[in-house]
Formats: C-alpha cells, structure tokens, sequence
C-alpha cells in the first residue's frame, strides 16, 4: 500500500452545518432594573428600637420609686494616714504648741517648734514639726491612740514634717525624741486644754 492508495480526506462544507434556533426562554430584556429592596425593613428596625428604649426607661422611672434604702458609707479609719493626703489638713488647726530647746553648756538655746495640729471634720491629731537640722533631734512622735512616730526628715539645714494621724482627745501631745546622750529641757507639749473642738 502505498501514500496514493489513501483516499484523500473530505473537507466539510460550512453550507453542510445548519443550526436551530432553541426558543428563549426569559421573559424579560436583559436591561431590566434590579428591584428595589422593600422599604418596610428598616422601619420596623426603627419601630422596634424605639420600643426597646421605652421599655428601658419604663425600667428605670420604675425603679426610681423603689423603697430599697442604700447601704450606709462605712467610715474609713484615718488612724495612721497623712493628714495631707487624706484632705484632712484643709480645716486644720494649731491646738498647742511648744517651742523646742536643747541644753548647751550652761545655755538653754531653742531648736525648733513643735505643734499638735487637729481637724475636727476628722476627729484626728497630728504632730507638726520644724527644728534645726544639726538639733540633738532623732524623730517626732505624736502621743495617742496609738502612738505615731516618725523618724526626723531633714532637708539642707531644716527638719520639718508631721506625724501619722491619732484620734483627737484631751491627752494627745507631741513630743520630740532626743538623740543618744542629748538633753532637751523643752521637748513636748502641754496635753490639749479642752480637746479639738
């Protein structure tokens, strides 16, 4: 067999296609507008947000008349707080004081102050202090319920400061606490003539 023993190939003629036309099936033109989405969705949105509003404030107007008593503040114990901090200094008063000597040679020369300061908002007591830093001095302690000492806090040549807070009653007084060996014939204060009020 041989290359011209093979019948050549048939070309297909395109008049030998014929095609059918299906019938459409859409029923609108391909331009139509996409509808719109309804309008009612977002007015019951609306509709039921007010409602639950209304109710919160139906909630709270009814628990307005309630005959619940609040519970009491318990009061906070200023016993050992800085009388600063605790806003207990702004109605503070000097009650007593005294002024500080130190016995040198034959002389009795002064050292500082000494003051018993109190607030009768509080109902506290504290010692108030400015001495001489190179005074025979090593802390302060305001005599009460309980006893608050602090040791003395100097800054370039003045020590000054105040004590923790006691309660406030006739027998609070101040005093200072000499160094080893040190003799200070003035160092604390009469007891309060009437207490803080």
């Amino acid at each position: 067999m041989t290359l011209t023993d093979i019948a050549p190939a048939r070309r297909s003629h395109p008049e030998s296609f014929r095609t059918t036309a299906m019938p459409s099936t859409m029923t609108a033109p391909l331009t139509a507008s996409v509808p719109t989405p309804s309008r009612r969705v977002p007015w019951l949105v609306a509709v039921a947000t007010l409602g639950v509003a209304a109710a919160a404030v139906t909630v709270v107007i009814g628990s307005g008349g309630s005959s619940v008593d609040p519970l009491p503040e318990a009061r906070v114990s200023l016993i050992g707080a800085d009388p600063t901090a605790s806003g207990c200094s702004d109605d503070a008063r000097t009650l007593t004081s005294r002024v500080l000597t130190a016995q040198r040679g034959r002389f009795e020369v002064p050292i500082g102050m000494l003051e018993v300061r109190g607030s009768a908002r509080c109902g506290t007591a504290w010692a108030r202090y400015t001495v001489n830093a190179s005074a025979p001095v090593s802390a302060v302690a305001i005599e009460g319920a309980p006893r608050q000492e602090v040791p003395l806090v100097t800054t370039g040549r003045v020590a000054h400061g105040v004590t923790p807070m006691v309660d406030a009653d006739p027998s609070v007084h101040a005093e200072v606490v000499p160094a080893a060996g040190a003799d200070l014939p003035s160092r604390q204060t009469d007891p309060l003539p009437g207490g803080t009020s």
